[in-house]
C-alpha cells in the first residue's frame, strides 16, 4: 500500500504558510509522541497539521493545479 500511494500521488494543490509558535499552537497536533526507534533510542516526535485551522494571516500562497495540466503531464490517468 505504502509503494501505491508514492507512485500515484498528483498533486492537486499546494500551499505555502508561514508557522510561527501562535499558528502552530492553533493547528497543528503532536503524534508518535514517546516512540522508540529499531535500536531503542527516543524517537522525536511529529506534528500533523489541520488545513482548516490554519488562520488566513499565515497563508502565504496557494497555487491550485488543474486538472488539464495534470493529465497532459500523466497521459492515460
Amino acid at each position: 500500500m505504502s509503494r501505491r500511494r508514492k507512485t500515484e500521488f498528483v498533486l492537486s494543490e499546494i500551499h505555502f504558510i508561514c508557522f510561527d509558535i501562535e499558528t502552530l499552537s492553533q493547528c497543528c497536533g503532536s503524534f508518535q509522541k514517546g516512540f522508540r526507534n529499531a535500536d531503542g533510542s527516543p524517537r522525536r516526535e511529529k506534528i500533523t497539521v489541520n488545513i482548516r485551522k490554519v488562520p488566513d494571516a499565515a497563508l502565504i500562497a496557494t497555487q491550485i493545479f488543474s486538472q488539464q495540466l495534470q493529465t497532459a503531464s500523466h497521459p492515460g490517468r
